[in-house]
Parts: C-alpha cells; sequence; structure tokens
C-alpha cells in the first residue's frame, strides 16, 4: 500500500471539526503503539510498530521518503494472531519505547 499524507494548518480547528462531523460522524477509539527500534540506529528509525486496537494487533512497518514537500511512505502491515507473542525489550535486542 502506498500512503500519501498531506499536512494542513487549519486556523479555526472547531469550524474545522463541525465540517469533518458533517461528512462522516466522528467517535473514539481507543489505541495503543509500541515501536520496536534498533538501538543502533536510534529513536527515529523504528524497525515496526505495534498497535493494539479493539483486541487486535496490527504490525505495520513504514519505508520514509521525501519527495518535494511530501512524506511518501511504503507501508507493509499485517494482523498478528497473538499480539503478546511480540518481544518485548528485555527478551529481545530490540529496543521499544509505548506511545
Amino acid at each position: 500500500m502506498k500512503e500519501i499524507e498531506i499536512k494542513a494548518h487549519a486556523a479555526n480547528h472547531e469550524e474545522l471539526k463541525r465540517t469533518i462531523e458533517g461528512l462522516c460522524p466522528l467517535g473514539s477509539i481507543h489505541t495503543s503503539d509500541t515501536y520496536y527500534f534498533s538501538p543502533d540506529q536510534g529513536r527515529d528509525a523504528s524497525l515496526f510498530r505495534l498497535r493494539l486496537s479493539g483486541g487486535k494487533g496490527i504490525v505495520t512497518r513504514k519505508q520514509r521518503k521525501r519527495i518535494g514537500t511530501l512524506e511518501v511512505n511504503d507501508e507493509i502491515e499485517y494482523e498478528v494472531s497473538d499480539p503478546e507473542a511480540v518481544p518485548e525489550s528485555s527478551q529481545s535486542p530490540l529496543a521499544m519505547r509505548s506511545m
């Protein structure tokens, strides 16, 4: 999947929120993200992310690059059957950070 993000600044956040809600109802979803990275490469070079949401675990690996002012990500994403089996830092040479 190719993901292209365009970010924009909004002068009036409340007006923008009402406009978006008029197009589709907004709700809330609780997610928990843990980023795994190689200690040799630093925290900005994440290897993958484990997202827990709605009882599911989704692993995502992004390869980021910039084309002009756009950030273009090549993304690999898959669901894991047992998110608890993903290694913790105490059991792996990978470091991690939760968000």
